[in-house]
């Protein structure tokens, strides 16, 4: 399934036409059209992001098609997504690391609260 189609099936599935999609980002009827046509344009950046919140659908998935449409991440899942993006491999390996290496250090604590667990180790 193309980005086209995926944009369609979800834009009907939320039971949005194509004129209240436009009215949203305030662009015209046609331009969504464009949006589902297989050789349409396609629209990027926040403004892809901003129609996967409209979609009820998770970024990736809208991209890519890959997993569940209705996977939605978090609005501070898709910053950390976003910044992680634009890092060097490297940097994105360091990140990882240090995610899971906190991720295990929580898990094994005494059961506080994350936030107090940081402020415990942060002095």
């Amino acid at each position: 399934m193309t980005l086209a189609e995926r944009i369609r099936e979800r834009r009907e599935h939320v039971g949005l036409t194509q004129e209240q999609v436009g009215d949203h980002f305030g662009i015209s009827r046609e331009a969504v059209q464009q949006w589902e046509k297989k050789d349409g344009t396609a629209p990027r950046g926040k403004r892809l992001r901003s129609l996967a919140d409209l979609l009820q659908c998770g970024l990736h998935w809208l991209i890519t098609g890959e997993g569940a449409p209705n996977v939605r991440e978090s609005p501070l899942e898709g910053r950390l997504l976003e910044t992680f993006r634009t890092l060097p491999e490297t940097e994105q390996q360091i990140v990882a690391l240090l995610a899971e290496g906190l991720a295990r250090r929580l898990a094994n604590d005494d059961g506080d609260e994350p936030r107090d667990v940081l402020k415990r180790n942060a002095g």
